[in-house]
């Protein structure tokens, strides 16, 4: 009996009887992993990439050659039977070969336009997963928003009990006791919109990831994120080697480089070859004829539609190089004003932390002692307390803004959020209440 005894106490204390702690990184790993895996879109734009690399293979091969059987001289009156009375049976064969290199061009170009379908497809990604960073994020605030507006609701009700026995006594008006029961009404409408926002929230997030509406999302408790620090020359270098927009639009170059290398050589002329046997009915002997064509695109009659062309070309591949160097300084840009915003959320809960929740609190504790002493009114306490909440709901919004700025950062940089995360959150380090 005490050998069972032992065997379940030592279950109970041991590692398979613990469920693995959820952290903010564990839950939004698995949230982007099944993103990656189930989401539709995405699925979609592998498809279109994919194709649009079998479309690049298609390109380089030459044209089906033609065969052909001709029954020539037939007499009107074997008329509908071809093979009745046959003088001639000619069998041929034909082939087009465009001039060498030129199958290359098109071949290369559109291999450039499957490598913008590859950059698509990660830019879409960029796009659904920082998407459920931000959404998470939010979900997370949304959570602890409503955590803080119980806790704070079950401390008004606490005052709202102690106002009434004051009133009661005579100690308090009855004002103290309306403005209570007013903070708790306005509490729990609080509370009923934040259980709204937060089953939005959540079903974005389950969409995006591909998940069943039913699925559920851990909650978690408050989270004090590690303190980064970006350096911008690096994060720019990160862009222009990572950014999906950016591959695309030198993709881009490469296409157009290569459909104006295949205008240029419109001016170079096509070959056709073709073949035929004359299987002669009537006669001992057959015969054989070869024919070589080539097409004529210098005449003087076509050379300005080829020149156009290939003119049009150059500038369109100018006007590519250009957009390019636009939208890399509109990267800079988006790369700076995220990690503003990211330095700016980390800056706001540090002195939240450290500053306004402390001294919140020590104001809210002496506001009680007072109201108790009888030197000070109800209503200084309700204010105190509703300024100490206040502060922490601004701190866990400065979190949430932490984390999607963070989003904006990766996205900006076109960094894969997968790899990042054990960057952008090394630890959980508890913070002080």
């Amino acid at each position: 009996m005490r050998f069972f005894i032992l065997i379940i106490f030592l279950l109970s204390i041991s590692g398979f009887a613990k469920e693995p702690v959820q952290t903010y990184e564990t839950v939004l790993s698995q949230l982007i992993e099944e993103a990656t895996s189930n989401n539709p879109d995405l699925k979609a734009a592998d498809y279109k990439a994919r194709a649009a690399h079998q479309a690049a293979r298609a390109v380089r091969t030459y044209d089906p050659p033609q065969f052909a059987v001709e029954f020539f001289q037939s007499p009107l009156s074997a008329f509908p039977n071809p093979l009745k009375d046959q003088m001639e049976i000619d069998y041929s064969f034909q082939q087009m070969i465009p001039f060498p290199g030129k199958l290359t061009a098109l071949g290369d170009a559109e291999g450039a336009k499957a490598a913008m379908s590859d950059a698509e497809h990660k830019m879409r990604k960029l796009l659904v997963l920082t998407g459920i960073q931000s959404d998470f994020a939010e979900l997370y605030f949304l959570r602890r928003k409503q955590d803080l507006n119980i806790e704070n609701l079950a401390l008004m009700r606490f005052h709202a009990d102690v106002a009434r026995a004051r009133y009661g006594s005579g100690q308090d008006m009855a004002a103290d006791v309306l403005r209570a029961e007013s903070e708790i009404a306005a509490l729990q409408t609080d509370s009923l919109l934040l259980a709204q926002q937060e089953s939005s929230v959540e079903a974005m997030i389950n969409a995006g990831a591909g998940r069943t509406q039913d699925s559920s999302i851990p909650r978690l408790g408050s989270l004090s994120p590690a303190i980064l620090h970006f350096d911008y020359v690096t994060l720019c270098t990160l862009a222009v080697r990572n950014r999906p927009e950016l591959w695309a639009m030198r993709s881009n170059i490469d296409m157009r480089d290569a459909v104006r290398a295949v205008a240029q050589k419109e001016f170079l002329p096509d070959f056709m070859i073709r073949g035929m046997y004359k299987d002669r009915q009537q006669s001992p002997e057959d015969y054989w004829s070869l024919m070589l064509g080539i097409n004529v695109p210098i005449a003087f009659w076509s050379y300005g539609r080829f020149s156009s062309g290939s003119e049009e070309k150059r500038l369109s591949s100018l006007e590519a190089r250009a957009a390019l160097a636009n939208m890399r300084n509109m990267v800079f840009a988006q790369i700076r004003d995220a990690q503003a915003r990211f330095n700016g959320a980390q800056s706001r809960i540090s002195v939240l932390t450290e500053k306004s929740i402390p001294l919140a609190k020590q104001a809210l504790d002496a506001a009680l002692s007072a109201y108790k002493s009888g030197t000070s009114t109800f209503l200084m306490v309700i204010d105190d307390q509703k300024m100490y909440f206040m502060a922490k709901i601004d701190q866990e919004m400065a979190v949430m803004e932490r984390f999607q700025a963070l989003s904006r950062l990766e996205q900006a940089v076109g960094t894969d959020p997968i790899q990042s995360l054990s960057m952008a959150f090394p630890k959980e380090k508890e913070r002080p209440q």
